[in-house]
């Protein structure tokens, strides 16, 4: 019956949310003590006092990327009781965070655009073949 196979659905789906989160979390704790895939357990882990972020600027050269970290941020935020336009919509309690970069900025540029004929055989090429 329908209410049945909702039913079955619904719990198979909470069942798979509980034991994949838990299948997860052993992953992670495992590859903490194997030392490897350190990425995925250092973002895991949701430091409040190391935060880092990308400034991109975009132009006509490419992409330049700023990796800035912040030494230490604030925790504590306030409203100001007057916001004017432009400004920011809360305040730090404590000093305001101390930035620094990570690594020089670099620039990504675009791939140079192949000459006139690949550009028209890999347009031809792309499109699927036309049954007559």
């Amino acid at each position: 019956s329908r209410p049945a196979r909702l039913a079955f659905v619904a719990l198979t789906a909470a069942w798979g949310a509980v034991v994949g989160t838990m299948v997860m979390a052993a992953y992670l704790c495992l590859a903490q003590v194997v030392r490897c895939n350190v990425n995925e357990v250092f973002a895991a882990q949701h430091l409040q006092t190391y935060k880092n972020f990308l400034r991109l600027k975009v132009d006509e050269a490419g992409v330049t990327v700023h990796p800035i970290g912040l030494k230490k941020p604030c925790k504590k935020w306030r409203w100001p009781r007057q916001w004017e336009r432009g400004e920011s919509a809360v305040q730090p309690v404590e000093a305001p965070p101390r930035h620094c970069l990570i690594e020089e900025p670099f620039v990504v540029t675009r791939a140079p655009e192949p000459a006139g004929d690949a550009v028209r055989d890999a347009r031809s090429s792309a499109r699927p073949p036309t049954s007559s």
